[in-house]
């Protein structure tokens, strides 16, 4: 009699332990449940809270209690899990809930291509990965060393959006894939070729353009700030083209130098980036510090007159070499992206 009493009490016991929530004030993180002083709850007991298939959503401590009625107080954080309905139990009863609910179910990770970034951008580029000289004709005495001079070094991509391109962001991996296309500000100059025929002049195109890609880890994302560390590959075209003119049109245009030159620059990029997102939509703004750290020989292929047709000639000149040499296309030391844009996310 005395066994089957105590089995009474204690099973009225675990009823009484069993409350349901009636009310959540989620801004202050406090939970009202039907349970009080007379279910045998006191001040400062720990509170958890389950839904209907039993999941535990959160945990809090009672701080203020009535006979039938108590709060709970609920980090901000974790009050947001529970709702009205939920069942709540004291701690030793939670546990022996969580116990119960061992059954084992697969885990499915979340698919990164579930969480993808885009973006278009336009790429300020103040001073890009690869460099060469403009340069320009330069009639030849009995000390040059050289057929052309350097007019300056072309390092800028300067044309208003002359450099765009975009991103796809794994935002699961932490990972950005981009790429660019740059055009870089070209040069026309005028130079003499024959002192003694000032009708003659040479006249020196050069242009030049930009393919990049890059990939970057971003270990660092917070309040939209991104800092990371990447590596950019840079292949970047110049094509020069040199044409004798006449100002009386006597004599008629003939080209008589070109040159093609192709140049691959690997780096190591540190973008840092600020992104406001709204609904999904955004926009983006970075800079990235690039610094080349490998660039193999370019590819080159220049071509020059014969001898008999050169309109200057220099004693043991190899003039495609001198050509290559004075232009110059090279790997910069350092390179400087700026970039605007708009993003979305899906």
């Amino acid at each position: 009699m005395h066994r089957f009493g105590a089995l009474i009490i204690a099973l009225w016991s675990s009823a009484a332990m069993a409350a349901t929530v009636k009310k959540i004030n989620k801004t202050k993180g406090i939970v009202l449940i039907d349970a009080g002083k007379s279910a045998g709850l006191a001040r400062g007991d720990r509170i958890c809270f389950f839904s209907k298939n039993k999941r535990k959503a959160a945990c809090g401590k009672i701080v203020k209690i009535k006979t039938k009625r108590s709060i709970v107080r609920v980090s901000k954080r974790r009050v947001k899990r529970i709702k009205p309905g939920f069942r709540a139990l004291k701690s030793k009863h939670a546990r022996r809930m969580a116990k119960k609910r061992t059954v084992k179910k697969p885990i499915t990770k979340a698919k990164p291509q579930d969480d993808i970034g885009i973006a278009a951008l336009v790429h300020f580029l103040p001073l890009s990965p690869a460099v060469y000289n403009n340069i320009s004709y330069l009639i030849p005495s009995a000390s040059s060393q050289s057929l052309w001079e350097t007019d300056s070094e072309n390092d800028q991509v300067t044309r208003f959006f002359g450099s765009v391109g975009g991103e796809i962001s794994i935002l699961p991996w932490h990972l950005v894939i981009g790429g660019r296309y740059s055009a870089y500000k070209g040069s026309i100059i005028l130079s003499d070729v024959d002192p003694s025929n000032k009708n003659l002049f040479m006249e020196t195109d050069i242009s030049a353009f930009a393919i990049g890609g890059y990939i970057d880890f971003f270990f660092f994302r917070r309040w939209g700030l991104g800092l990371g560390v990447g590596l950019d590959v840079d292949v970047s075209s110049v094509d020069l083209k040199a044409i004798r003119n006449d100002d009386t049109g006597t004599i008629p245009p003939e080209q008589l130098y070109t040159l093609d030159s192709t140049l691959t620059v690997f780096s190591i990029r540190i973008p840092v980036t600020y992104t406001y997102l709204f609904h999904g939509f955004g926009a983006i703004a970075g800079v990235i510090p690039i610094i080349p750290v490998y660039s193999p020989s370019p590819s080159e292929s220049p071509t020059v007159p014969d001898p008999s047709a050169s309109p200057g000639q220099v004693a043991n000149l190899n003039e495609a070499l001198d050509l290559e040499q004075s232009l110059d296309h090279r790997a910069s030391s350092f390179a400087l992206d700026i970039i605007v844009g708009l993003s979305y996310q899906f």
